[in-house]
């Protein structure tokens, strides 16, 4: 996607979580109170929107020019329903996996106690099972022409197929030297 002039690959971010650590603050200070008015609800929208500018300058600060700012930080699927509320325009790619073959993937990689999970098989399953569910979800609630989900398999089978596809989701222009990498 990045071979596009109009995608930033911005590699993985950190940013969702941080923003998320932000927004759970709201939350604890939202509903520790003793009672709700409309005043708290004014505020907790403002916080929200300021969060969302939060997001958006940030990209813009990546890549100024670009349509879109990639961000590849696996977790990220975890908040997708906050990235939503910041950024309800944003596209979200899902690359699926054969799930044997990521979770092998991934204990044989040694994250040095990042990914706590990766260090043990049945973990690493029990993880997966609920990334897919949460996944099957936000396909359930999500903007249909929001979420886009690319089949490794297929990717690798059929590359200018999967990848046309793709930057149709995105309504970006087609050009076959994206490919080149390969």
């Amino acid at each position: 996607m990045a071979s596009s002039s109009e995608v930033h690959g911005a590699g993985e971010l950190t940013l969702l979580p941080r923003l998320n650590s932000k927004f759970q603050g709201l939350q604890k200070k939202a509903f520790t109170g003793s009672s709700w008015g409309s005043e708290d609800t004014w505020q907790l929208e403002r916080s929200i929107a300021d969060l969302s500018e939060e997001l958006i300058s940030t990209m813009r600060r990546i890549s100024p020019t670009s349509r879109y700012v990639t961000d590849k930080l696996p977790t990220n699927f975890l908040l997708l329903g906050l990235k939503h509320i910041l950024a309800p325009q944003a596209k979200v790619i899902h690359v699926t996996r054969n799930p044997i073959d990521t979770c092998f993937s991934n204990f044989k990689k040694q994250y040095e106690g990042k990914l706590y999970f990766t260090n043990s098989l049945e973990k690493l399953g029990e993880y997966y099972v609920g990334y897919a569910d949460l996944m099957e979800y936000w396909k359930s609630v999500l903007p249909h022409d929001r979420l886009y989900e690319v089949n490794y398999e297929a990717l690798i089978a059929k590359p200018e197929e999967e990848a046309k596809n793709l930057f149709q989701f995105l309504e970006l222009a087609w050009d076959p030297s994206y490919l080149d990498f390969l």
